[in-house]
């Protein structure tokens, strides 16, 4: 939170959330800005207020905060992973229950292997094949936001539930031919009268809700190379 409010700055992005009805008409709409970042890759110059500790080749982790920095010796020291430099910090914190991230690929300059650790609240993050992949599984893409929020953006895509603190690590084609996304999420009323947020996970009537708010903070890494040698 202190790295949000002395660097963050709001990511441009969907800005407004939609109520459907059952005929995927928009009903109601509230205006949103879900996204507050902080990120050393430079991304809106002028506006963005970039952190210390830089980003790429510039990369410097003795700036980094120490929660951060503890992270990032946790994912070396573990012995699960073999990654390099580290390229990439980006934290993100949305609010209002509301964290839909549309289908996207990471610059390839981060780096080949992306964690994300998820604070706060539970998460959906669905692997969505790229325009590319889907032509060569045979697969349809949706655009409907409706159609989207009751099937996903293709039949093909793959659900990972990050439940709070959990740390979802992909790589490889997943990180490449496939694009992470987050559904917009569907709104429930419970027994009590509260409506809720939630997302579903593998099948539409999978419910899990959502917290008001969710943190995740980003890392990627260089490739392993035997002549790297980790910060101590």
């Amino acid at each position: 939170r202190r790295a949000g409010n002395e660097y963050g700055y709001a990511y441009d992005g969907e800005k407004s959330a939609h109520v459907l009805d059952s005929n995927g008409n928009i009903v109601q709409t509230a205006d949103l800005v879900n996204n507050v970042r902080v990120t050393g890759r430079p991304e809106k110059p002028g506006l963005q207020r970039l952190p210390p500790w830089g980003y790429g080749d510039d990369m410097a982790e003795e700036a980094l905060p120490p929660a951060v920095a503890q992270l990032v010796h946790q994912v070396r020291g573990c012995g699960a992973f073999m990654v390099g430099r580290l390229r990439d910090v980006t934290i993100n914190l949305r609010t209002h229950s509301y964290f839909q991230l549309d289908p996207h690929v990471d610059p390839a300059a981060d780096g080949p292997d992306v964690f994300v650790l998820s604070l706060l609240s539970s998460a959906v993050t669905t692997f969505t094949p790229t325009g590319e992949l889907c032509d060569a599984l045979g697969v349809a893409r949706r655009s409907q936001p409706n159609d989207i929020g009751l099937r996903s953006w293709t039949d093909a895509d793959v659900d990972a539930l990050a439940l709070p603190r959990t740390l979802l690590h992909f790589s490889g084609d997943a990180r490449s031919r496939w694009q992470h996304a987050i559904r917009a999420g569907v709104q429930v009323t419970t027994a009590s009268g509260d409506d809720v947020v939630c997302d579903w996970w593998g099948q539409s009537d999978y419910l899990l809700s959502r917290s008001a708010e969710r943190i995740s903070i980003v890392l990627a890494f260089a490739p392993h190379t035997s002549a790297h040698t980790p910060p101590q």
